[in-house]
């Protein structure tokens, strides 16, 4: 699938990067063919030791190297609280881990944070993000789309409510941990709230691009274990529906636009999606979102494949949120809730999700949202 790394937050001369070693590799046996490069001006291992510039980290048996270093004045590790942050967050504890890389999607990874004050901001999932928004902006425009001439609104609370819904539906219908919900549509609020149910769900959201052929769409798919996928129309329905019996892992599919033409078991439209996950407690969600950490992945990225299979990009929740507040704060964007976001780009492309995704200026300052402007 791909190589979880994490962030490595440099201050250079030329302004703050987000700079990080994507190889995209596949999950299966051995080592990654292409080390993690271990560039980082100033970083944190996940146990609270602050490490200065090293010229080169030591190395293992496999060539692979391990960023060991420590305080170049030797006067014992210093450490730095986790947890708190500039948003109010309720602290969170790391998962355990033993490496800045990953290959496996239910690993967790070493976090690189340095001292200045934008690289040393503390973890935080996508969805305490979320959850930070709703408190001060619950009634604020949260998402938009127009439809046959008519607005449909979502305020904030009525999103993360419709969030959690989908989260509770998700567990319902069998999402396992780690385990992919694949999105494939035009951009729309469903859209955005499936991705974020998934997360919340203990799952990993995996955008298809709507482009994709079935073949396509079925790599995806398996290489990402997908449980569940959720289609915009009968034209996505259809291109899922010929590959679904290669699929082991498909439990269900939801259509979150238009009328199932054929009722199918396990095709739910997107009503009947919300409602299937009725009888899940709120504790046992609860307790599925209090254990998601900072340091594992919460969404897979797929290129679009145009020479050979599509590669997968494993982004864990601090990458996200931590490049989305150093986005916000370097723009200077939505510093008052007063932005309003188009989406236009897909919203299977990093790009597309660096502008609306829970990391970003739209939930950190309360910002509105608006789906397909055509």
């Amino acid at each position: 699938m791909a190589q979880l790394v994490s962030v490595k937050k440099i201050e250079s001369n030329g302004g703050l990067h987000d700079k990080v070693s994507l190889n995209n590799i596949n999950m299966s046996e051995g080592n990654p063919k292409n080390p993690v490069e271990n560039s980082a001006i100033q970083h944190k291992e996940q146990n609270g030791i602050v490490t200065h510039p090293q010229t080169e980290p030591q190395t293992n048996g496999n060539g692979i190297k391990n960023d060991c270093s420590r305080h170049e004045n030797n006067d014992g590790p210093k450490t730095i609280q986790h947890g708190a942050s500039d948003d109010e967050s309720i602290p969170i504890q790391l998962e355990p881990a033993e490496s800045f890389w990953t290959t496996k999607a239910d690993s967790a990874i070493k976090i690189r944070i340095g001292d200045d004050e934008n690289t040393k901001l503390a973890p935080t999932t996508v969805i305490q993000l979320l959850e930070n928004t709703v408190k001060v902006a619950a009634n604020r425009i949260a998402l938009g789309v127009k439809r046959d001439g008519k607005w449909r609104i979502w305020t904030y609370s009525e999103y993360y409510e419709e969030v959690r819904s989908a989260a509770k539906s998700f567990i319902e219908l069998g999402l396992e941990p780690s385990h992919g919900v694949g999105i494939i549509g035009f951009n729309a609020p469903e859209w955005l709230i499936s991705d974020l149910g998934a997360i919340c769900a203990g799952g990993l959201a995996v955008g298809i691009y709507t482009t994709n052929s079935p073949e396509a769409c079925h790599f995806v798919a398996s290489d990402s274990k997908c449980n569940i996928i959720v289609v915009e129309n009968k034209i996505q329905l259809d291109k899922i529906l010929k590959v679904w019996d290669k699929l082991p892992h498909l439990k269900a599919i939801v259509q979150y636009t238009g009328t199932i033409e054929e009722k199918r078991p396990n095709v739910y439209d997107w009503n009947e999606f919300l409602q299937a996950g009725k009888n899940i407690s709120e504790a046992t969600l609860q307790d599925t979102i209090n254990g998601l950490k900072p340091n594992k992945c919460c969404t897979l990225i797929y290129t679009s494949g145009t020479t050979g299979n599509p590669k997968g990009v494993m982004l864990s929740h601090d990458n996200m949120t931590w490049t989305a507040k150093m986005a916000c704060k370097h723009v200077n964007a939505g510093q008052k809730g007063e932005e309003h976001i188009v989406s236009y780009l897909p919203l299977s492309h990093i790009a597309a999700q660096v502008s609306w995704y829970p990391k970003n200026w739209r939930l950190l300052k309360g910002s509105r949202y608006v789906d397909d402007c055509t």
